[in-house]
C-alpha cells in the first residue's frame, strides 16, 4: 500500500531547496521509521487475542505469545530507488505469525478481520504530523 502525505507540498519543497540529496535520503529514512513505528502503536490494540496464546496458531509452530505483541517492522528496503518499510508478520510457510494472513483475509472457515489497510488508512494523520514535523526541524537547522 502507499501512503501519499497531503498538503506537505509547499513544505516538501522547501525542504529540498535547501538540502542536499543526502539529507533529503537521511531524512526520508528516518520518517520512514517513525511512520512504521505510529502504525505498529495503531495496530497492536486491533489485533485479536486469543484467551490462551499457548493454544493458538499452527500445530508445530506455536509461540505462546500473541501475535500482537509480536509486530515485525523490517528493515528499509529500496527496490528500484523507492525506500519502504513492511509493518506485519512473515506470511512464509512455517514461520509462527503466518496464521494472521487467514486473521487479514479469511479462509473457508473464517471472516476476514480486516487489521492492516484500515489502521494505516487510520494513523495517515499521525503519519503527516512526524512527515511536518521532521521536514519543519531539518528546515530550522539548515537555514
Amino acid at each position: 500500500m502507499w501512503i501519499k502525505f497531503e498538503g506537505l507540498d509547499e513544505l516538501i519543497k522547501e525542504f529540498e531547496s535547501v538540502s542536499s540529496q543526502k539529507e533529503i535520503d537521511k531524512a526520508n529514512v528516518k520518517i520512514i521509521k517513525e511512520c512504521a513505528k505510529v502504525v505498529e502503536k495503531n495496530l497492536k490494540p486491533k489485533v485479536h487475542r486469543s484467551k490462551d496464546p499457548k493454544r493458538s496458531g499452527i500445530k508445530g509452530l506455536k509461540t505462546g505469545q500473541h501475535a500482537a505483541d509480536n509486530i515485525e517492522i523490517s528493515k528499509i528496503k529500496n527496490t528500484k530507488g523507492i525506500k519502504f518499510i513492511t509493518v506485519g508478520w512473515d506470511q512464509s510457510k512455517n514461520e509462527p505469525y503466518s496464521y494472521m494472513q487467514w486473521e487479514e483475509w479469511g479462509n473457508t472457515t473464517r471472516e476476514p478481520h480486516a487489521v492492516l489497510y484500515p489502521t494505516i488508512e487510520a494513523s495517515q494523520e499521525e503519519m503527516n504530523r512526524v512527515v511536518e514535523a521532521e521536514y519543519k526541524n531539518l528546515i530550522r537547522n539548515l537555514k
